[in-house]
């Protein structure tokens, strides 16, 4: 029971810390996160399934492009996290929330370049979408 509580503490305080550092866990958190996955996944599926990754001249799996692939997810937490202390600072809400747009936006781009890659046709109003997304992006550079 001792350690349950522990473990407990240690999850809650944990959870605290990255609320904190991220600015909470909001719908554009949780949707960047997906996206980040969905990316990931779909990458490693093309490199092993239809060996046709862009990241390699071969086209299949590499562990060196699978663990620069995370460094960049783990890059754009990072950004995230610096983002929110800006906005903490200049006492604001929207450094991270545009930050976090722009990076559903090119997440998003990489899924659409993975499926087409792997044979599927797009429906157009994901691509309008994105096409958005990334021009209010493209404004704020």
């Amino acid at each position: 029971m001792k350690y349950k509580y522990s473990a407990l503490f240690m999850v809650g305080t944990l959870g605290s810390f990255f609320s904190y550092l991220f600015g909470g866990f909001d719908s554009l958190m949780i949707a960047l996160n997906v996206l980040m996955s969905i990316n990931f996944l779909s990458g490693l599926l093309l490199a092993v399934v239809f060996k046709k990754s862009k990241k390699t001249e071969s086209g299949r799996l590499s562990s060196a492009a699978g663990i620069k692939s995370l460094s960049k997810k783990i890059f754009i937490l990072f950004l995230i996290a610096m983002s929110q202390q800006l906005d903490i600072i200049l006492t604001t809400s929207f450094i991270r929330d545009g930050a976090i747009i722009a990076f559903i936006s090119m997440e998003g781009v990489s899924i659409l370049e993975n499926s087409t890659l792997a044979g599927l046709k797009v429906p157009t109003v994901i691509k309008n979408v994105l096409e958005v997304l990334n021009k209010d992006g493209k404004k704020d550079e």
